[in-house]
């Protein structure tokens, strides 16, 4: 029975990594947006800078472990109070390691987007990124069948023969993001509303994606998105739904679910000596694999969150229900939670 239930989930993670060319993923999508789109670079804030580590599978063995360290801002010239367009600039870098074999991914990607503010509440922007990354392996140290004698004997040659253990590559991408936000009136009325959406296409016919043949390529990864934000009139809470929609060869994932915040202090205006703090717990569904939680503590331009997805598909029989782990740790400018219409507190 134990051999049956380890069948299934190797089984399962052959076919993920097939159909997903190695990707590293995350649950805190909106969190991360530059990673999956470059067209949002600098979007929402002026200056933004994201981290993200994510632990999957721990309990089946070698876990998934991925990071990624974003940095993104706007160029704009201060001293033309009616600009209306924009350039931004960014970079992320993203770190992923898997599996008994040690299978480790690098890759640096630079950001340029070009923003177009269309009204005083809208703006358009869309972006290219272009990147190198390195992916290795130690496939040579791997146990084969041919090797047991009884028991493992690590003397005996396992016959295989790989023509490379490690292999470089260039990969870019491009998005388009539309970005439409109305203030409060004031803090206390909290009938403000903010929309996002965007859609992304990657691995444009350039990422090479095997250690056997140097032709075999990534395949192109399309990824759509919209998220809204509205406050309860007359109270603390805002009210915010997303979805995500990913498509990569015949691998398809969508991700929905709402996030609700809770603003537990207001940010002083007169003295500036209280800052805003607020706290926000979401839960959403990842179509037939996982459903995740998070949690995210915000104190003026700081977020600290926290993430977990509970397995729901046929991996669940190995991993318990467990899944993937996450923290997140952001910091934007100017602060999120002053806006130029507030100024009444």
């Amino acid at each position: 029975m134990c051999l049956r239930k380890y069948t299934i989930f190797f089984a399962v993670l052959i076919l993920s990594l097939i159909s997903y060319s190695q990707d590293a993923n995350f649950s805190m999508k909106s969190a991360n947006l530059l990673y999956f789109n470059p067209g949002s670079c600098a979007s929402t804030s002026d200056v933004k800078a994201t981290l993200i580590h994510r632990d999957q599978w721990r309990a089946v063995g070698a876990p998934y472990k991925s990071s990624t360290l974003a940095v993104e801002g706007k160029i704009a010239d201060k001293k033309n109070r009616y600009q209306k367009f924009f350039p931004a600039v960014g970079m992320y870098f993203t770190n992923d390691k898997f599996g008994i074999s040690d299978v480790t991914s690098n890759q640096l990607n630079a950001v340029f987007s070009a923003i177009l503010q269309t009204s005083d509440m809208g703006s358009f922007s869309a972006g290219l990124t272009g990147g190198y990354g390195n992916r290795s392996s130690g496939l040579k140290s791997l146990k084969w069948g041919n090797q047991y004698d009884g028991s493992y004997n690590s003397s005996i040659p396992s016959g295989e023969v790989f023509t490379f253990t490690r292999y470089s590559y260039f990969d870019v991408g491009a998005g388009i993001h539309y970005h439409y936000g109305l203030d409060e009136s004031y803090m206390r009325a909290n009938n403000g509303i903010q929309m996002d959406a965007g859609y992304s296409i990657f691995h444009l016919g350039v990422a090479r994606n095997s250690f056997v043949y140097d032709t075999i390529r990534t395949g192109i990864k399309q990824t759509a998105y919209a998220s809204l934000e509205f406050g309860f009139e007359r109270t603390k809470m805002t009210f915010i739904p997303e979805v995500f929609y990913q498509r990569q060869a015949k691998f398809q994932e969508l991700q929905f679910g709402t996030a609700l915040r809770y603003l537990i202090t207001e940010e002083s205006k007169n003295t500036g000596f209280i800052s805003a703090m607020a706290v926000q717990g979401g839960i959403y569904h990842r179509w037939a694999d996982a459903l995740i939680l998070n949690f995210k503590l915000l104190y003026a331009n700081y977020t600290v969150g926290l993430s977990y997805d509970i397995n729901v598909s046929n991996l669940r029989k190995v991993s318990n229900y467990r899944g993937a782990f996450e923290i997140y740790l952001g910091f934007q400018a100017p602060n999120p939670f002053t806006k130029v219409t507030r100024s009444r507190i």
